[in-house]
């Protein structure tokens, strides 16, 4: 069962971190989601700064993939987002490499490690990088399959509409628009991209054994009000377990219901029970998008992951909860604060706790 941290653990953390990496460099890629912008991590940045120890850490807010440029599809802005983190590592001495990745920005740190990924080096990326932390906020881990509740903006809209018109106008037509609107990225989203859909191929190797690399693995996701993502798409659960915990959210939840309100105990980062799972991937893709869903969960599920909840329903910008997880704006997303100071000092956690 989830817990939430002590206030003993919590209060353990100085504004100055303590990670000593000696001449190790750890390099923090921050990488951005759908029509964002390196300046949206502003916040987090700030934090990651505040926290961790400045000599034996870099923060670096991707500059690849912003704006029109994230439609061109996941694979291609990973492999854009991969040949900046080639660029970025020579230029200092880096041994270590973490990722955070905001809504398809965690799609595209997932299939960059891919593509850094070296077989031979078996506790490596690049050759010579340590991978340490893989942490997704509000990502679209399995894509959007219309019939299910992986858009809430979306399934809300069908529910108060005729059956029948909402199985045309809205399962045909939004993912038809979305790629109209979002190019390659659209169709990639709602699986739409060939036979084999790139968000299902990312569920296997070598982009799973690239995320097992990772010391520790961590997803954000929203509990409500986020009207792009749903809560089980983004904490890689499937709608079984969340109702599970819907049933004793009351005892867990914070009464305030902002920020962080329900999380994982710290060493599910790196030993999650998912982990030991018997489950084996399959690479068999003759079945529908929705079974397709639920194989590519299971096979990012069996890596192991932390999950941390997080809701924002008492603010009064709720429905852009979305950007409030990352603190994409300060003028109107303040109300994450909270979260982003709650990323960095999981991440601090992680370094001295491992």
């Amino acid at each position: 069962m989830s817990s939430i941290l002590s206030s003993t653990t919590e209060s353990s953390i100085t504004s100055v971190g303590k990670t000593n990496a000696g001449n190790a460099k750890h390099l923090i890629v921050l990488v951005n989601g759908l029509w964002g912008r390196a300046k949206h991590w502003k916040t987090v940045e700030n934090e990651l700064q505040r926290v961790l120890d400045s000599s034996s850490t870099v923060v670096h807010a991707s500059k690849v993939n912003q704006l029109f440029q994230t439609y061109a599809g996941i694979d291609v802005c990973g492999s854009a987002l991969a040949d900046e983190v080639r660029q970025v590592a020579q230029q200092d001495r880096y041994d270590k490499i973490s990722f955070v990745g905001h809504s398809m920005g965690g799609l595209i740190a997932r299939n960059a490690i891919g593509k850094l990924y070296h077989a031979d080096d078996e506790e490596l990326i690049l050759g010579h990088l340590e991978p340490c932390h893989f942490v997704t906020l509000a990502t679209p881990h399995v894509g959007f399959v219309p019939t299910y509740e992986d858009v809430p903006l979306v399934h809300w809209i069908r529910g108060t509409v005729p059956s029948a018109l909402g199985e045309v106008v809205l399962d045909r037509g939004v993912p038809w628009l979305t790629s109209i609107m979002m190019g390659e990225s659209g169709k990639q989203f709602f699986l739409r991209d060939g036979d084999v859909p790139i968000l299902y191929s990312m569920a296997l190797d070598p982009y799973i054994s690239a995320l097992k690399r990772f010391k520790t693995r961590t997803c954000y996701g929203n509990r409500s009000g986020d009207h792009l993502v749903g809560w089980c798409n983004s904490s890689l659960r499937s709608r079984e377990e969340i109702e599970s915990i819907q049933q004793d959210i009351g005892r867990e939840m914070n009464t305030s219901c902002t920020g962080v309100v329900r999380e994982d105990p710290l060493h599910y980062a790196w030993a999650h029970p998912d982990a030991t799972s018997s489950h084996s991937p399959s690479s068999d893709t003759s079945c529908a998008m929705h079974e397709l869903q639920n194989r590519a969960r299971e096979n990012l599920k069996s890596v192991g992951w932390r999950r941390i909840d997080v809701c924002f329903k008492d603010s009064r910008l709720w429905f852009l909860s979305h950007q409030h997880i990352m603190v994409q704006r300060s003028a109107i997303n303040m109300v994450g604060m909270e979260t982003a100071k709650h990323i960095a000092r999981q991440i601090h956690l992680y370094e001295n706790t491992i």
